[in-house]
């Protein structure tokens, strides 16, 4: 079995878990079966909206979206940067990029919102979507941007 590496889902029997070497199970309440998914590249983040959508984001942008054996690639990016990350905010769904910051989808298509910021997580709170990676925190509320470096002394 492949090391896992994110779980998330959107009841007790609507469960998925991802993880190294294009690893994807699904728990139906009963039993946990593998998914069948069009990569090889490890997998970092899945996310299952409440919409049915089940979003996955892995290694040199890898981006897949779909539900239980029929997800679709999500405009491929041959070397792109690892995708850490996924969240939906105010009706779109965005991607954490790590040192290539952070990305929105936009149809089949994803690419660079928030270039300058370093983004190795993504986590929807009340109206804003929030952003952090190595010493830098932001957040979004829909039209602007704020935040920045943070330092812990000790």
């Amino acid at each position: 079995m492949s090391a896992l590496h994110s779980i998330h889902g959107t009841g007790p029997t609507d469960v998925y878990a991802v993880g190294a070497g294009g690893t994807a199970l699904h728990w139906d309440g009963r039993w946990w079966n593998r998914v069948e998914l069009p990569t090889r590249e490890d997998l970092r983040h899945v996310r299952c909206l409440a919409s049915g959508e089940v979003w996955i984001a892995g290694a040199t942008g890898t981006l897949l979206v779909g539900r239980q054996d029929r997800f679709r690639v999500v405009q491929p990016i041959e070397g792109g940067p690892d995708f850490h990350a996924v969240a939906a905010f105010v009706g779109g769904v965005y991607v954490a990029a790590g040192r290539a910051g952070v990305w929105s989808v936009s149809g089949n298509k994803v690419g660079p919102l928030k270039p300058n910021v370093v983004s190795t997580h993504l986590e929807v709170c009340g109206d804003l979507l929030r952003s952090v990676g190595d010493d830098l925190a932001v957040r979004c509320d829909g039209a602007a941007w704020f935040g920045g470096q943070f330092r812990f002394d000790g």
